[in-house]
Formats: structure tokens, sequence, C-alpha cells
């Protein structure tokens, strides 16, 4: 080998990755920013601010979830909340059992989603936010002891994953708010739960305001640990570790050890579903878009704050994330 080929060897593996990362992170933080004017329009099943792809999704998980006790609330589309890009949301509600949940595809400039994935939430009692959903990607975000967060990465069963939701619930607190029925008050309730959650990310540094405050931007350190986290390999590493864990929790919980994984995305966009989904009353329909959603309304916090939840899987399983 000559001294030029060892100099080009050395500058590949020393100053060209940590030179990528940096300015990886650098439009990581300038580019995701999420904004406080977010507003959401109302669709209806088989609208074209939707794909074909995403009311397969949302009709493919309204047939899972109907046996489950649930029934639709509103369809939505949301701009504005995290840059340029939109969450097109499918929001349901179980009356009986009193908690929540949303089919969510977070647009890329595209016509299809970047991300596709299911999330059961309930309120409790105790102001404590239950979550426990599919999402593949690792979690940037904090999660303190007025949010309880699980993650079984890509687990295609819905019914599995609310029974999850489920037993997730028993340990930390029964529903006390349940979700509104309409739909302007359901979009606008999701929107709500967006800006308190970044509300609480600021409190703990992962956010910081910008734009005179109209928007939230990631932190520098954030940011640098959000990029390490959705670069390759890591990515891939800590989503084979996320998996392993939803493994392990399936088997404590008494629920088999079949972690049976879903592309959602190469799933509908080779076999479109049927289109099952109802729609609502015309009464119940809102005209788009439903108005912005100031901050700070209508929430609690938990009776004694700063006191961690106890997982009784164990203190040597995180079933958050890491």
């Amino acid at each position: 080998m000559t001294l030029e080929s060892i100099s080009q060897f050395l500058a590949w593996v020393i100053i060209y990755p940590p030179l990528f990362f940096i300015i990886f992170t650098a439009l990581f933080r300038i580019s995701i920013k999420f904004s406080r004017d977010a507003h959401g329009q109302y669709l209806t099943p088989g609208d074209p601010a939707a794909s074909p792809m995403i009311w397969s999704f949302f009709s493919f998980a309204w047939e899972q979830l109907r046996p489950l006790g649930f029934e639709p609330v509103a369809y939505t589309r949301i701009e504005r909340l995290q840059g340029r890009t939109a969450l097109v949301v499918a929001l349901f509600r179980n009356v009986t059992a009193g908690d929540s949940a949303a089919a969510i595809c977070n647009m890329s400039l595209g016509p299809n989603p970047a991300l596709m994935s299911v999330e059961f939430t309930a309120t409790c009692a105790n102001g404590v936010m239950v979550d426990t959903g599919n999402a593949p990607t690792p979690i940037v975000f904090h999660h303190g002891p007025e949010q309880s967060v699980w993650r079984l990465p890509n687990l295609g069963s819905l019914p599995l994953l609310y029974a999850v939701h489920r037993r997730h619930l028993e340990w930390i607190g029964s529903p006390g708010v349940l979700s509104p029925a309409k739909p302007r008050e359901a979009i606008d309730d999701f929107i709500r739960g967006c800006m308190i959650m970044f509300e609480h990310q600021v409190r703990h540094g992962i956010l910081v305001p910008c734009d005179r405050g109209r928007k939230f931007a990631f932190t520098w350190r954030s940011a640098f640990r959000a990029g390490w986290q959705n670069l390759p390999p890591m990515k891939q590493l800590i989503e084979a570790r996320l998996a392993r864990e939803g493994r392990a929790l399936l088997s404590r919980l008494g629920l088999g050890d079949r972690y049976e994984t879903v592309n959602y995305k190469k799933m509908f966009r080779n076999a479109p579903h049927a289109m099952t989904l109802p729609t609502l009353p015309p009464d119940e329909a809102p005209p788009p878009p439903a108005v912005a959603v100031p901050l700070s309304v209508g929430w609690s916090w938990p009776a004694e704050p700063g006191v961690p939840i106890a997982h009784p899987v164990g203190d040597d399983f995180p079933p958050t994330n890491a």
C-alpha cells in the first residue's frame, strides 16, 4: 500500500464519518421544528388529502380495533405540527374501557407516509398518561413520571398490542378522562396533547422555543442524541434491542412469545386493503380546519410530581425506550 492509499483509507475511516455526523446533526436541528400553530383538517373516508395507502392502513386498523370495542371518532390531516410535513391520523375511542387509539401516518414530502404506527393511550385519574404503541423508530423525547410509554416495535397484532396496553394501564391506574366523542373536539384534544408533550420537553431540556416562541426546536445536545440514534448502524441496533425487550415483555406478561412483526408501508403499498371505514354522521362532521389549540389547556400534573413510576415487570427491564 502506498502512502496515498493509506491516507485515503484513514480519511474514510477517521475523518469522513464524524464530519457526516456533524452535518447530519446540524441539518436535523435546523430542519425539524414543531409548531404551536398546528391545525387539523377534518377528512372523510377516501378524501384525496390522504393517499389510498393511508386509507388502506386505517381500514385495516379499524377491522382489528372494532372487535375490541373501539369506534371511530375522526379522521384528520394535521398541518404545520412538524415542519413542512403533516400527520394523517385516524382517532378511535373505547367508551366501555375508557381508553383511546390512534392510527398515525407521519408524512414525508411525497404522497405516501414515511412512518405508520398505532398507539393506545389513556389518561389516568392521577394525571398519568399511559401510552402503548408499535412505532419502530427509537424515541428521542424524555418521558417523566407524568407519562409512561411502552414500545413494541412493528408488532403486527393490534389485539395483542391492546392486551399489553391493558396490563400497562392496570399497573399505573384506572382511566380518569374519557376522550371526546365529537370529531372537532377529538382533533383539538389530539393536538393539545402534542402541545403538552412539547412543553414537557422544554422543561427537560430536549426542546427549546424558537421563532419568537411560535415553534420548538431540538437543543444541540438532544439533536446530537437523536442523530446518533437514527443513523446506521446504531438505529438498527436500537430497534433490535427494543424488539428483544418486547418479546421479553410479552413473556413476562404471560401473553406468549410470538412477536410477529409487520411492515405497514410494504404491506399496503403492494396489497391495498378494501375500504371499510364508516362515514361519521353529517351533523358531527365539522368544517375544516379545526382551530389552533393554545398551550397549557386542560392539563393537570400528577399529585406527586417527581415520584418515579414503578413497573412490576422488574427494574432490569426498561419498556419505555433508550
